[in-house]
């Protein structure tokens, strides 16, 4: 048998959503939280990210939004001297979900910390933002880019 009706009050939008990764690696400080620049714009609905001033997104709908973070770093000239990194999701300017990589026994030079988190937005003014905290004996930390280095949300349909 064929349906050839129609179907109502079903469905959604997963609006406003975003996406962004890097284009240029940046120099990270050493153990201080760091906000990490995702400058390159894929996706953005809604015009609710800011890929050049604050580098955060705030929808203007509120609702439950899933909200991802990816970041990998690395030690300049390759240098085996990466201990750890904390990959930080803020909301507001507070912490609210992190990962952590700990590579102080494994003689690396990188790592990559990934964060998933289902966070409320209440459309006005929540926002958030991704930073990054490490500790590496090396002079120079620096973020990686493209592929490595995403931050991305959509809002979930309830």
């Amino acid at each position: 048998y064929a349906f050839t009706g129609t179907v109502t009050g079903a469905g959604g939008v997963n609006t406003p959503s975003f996406f962004a990764t890097t284009s240029t690696q940046h120099s990270i400080t050493n153990q201080t939280d760091t906000k990490i620049q995702f400058a390159t714009e894929v996706v953005d609905t809604d015009n609710c990210y800011d890929p050049s001033t604050n580098y955060r997104f705030t929808p203007t709908t509120a609702g439950k939004y899933h909200i991802f973070l990816t970041c990998s770093v690395e030690t300049q000239g390759g240098v085996s001297t990466f201990n750890y990194a904390f990959i930080k999701l803020k909301k507001n300017g507070s912490l609210i979900y992190q990962s952590y990589v700990d590579s102080s026994n494994n003689n690396t030079y990188a790592a990559q910390g990934v964060v998933n988190a289902v966070v409320d937005m209440n459309g006005s003014s929540d926002y958030v933002e991704g930073f990054i905290n490490c500790n590496a004996s090396s002079s120079t930390i620096r973020t990686q880019t493209g592929e490595y280095m995403m931050f991305g949300g959509y809002k979930i349909i309830e």
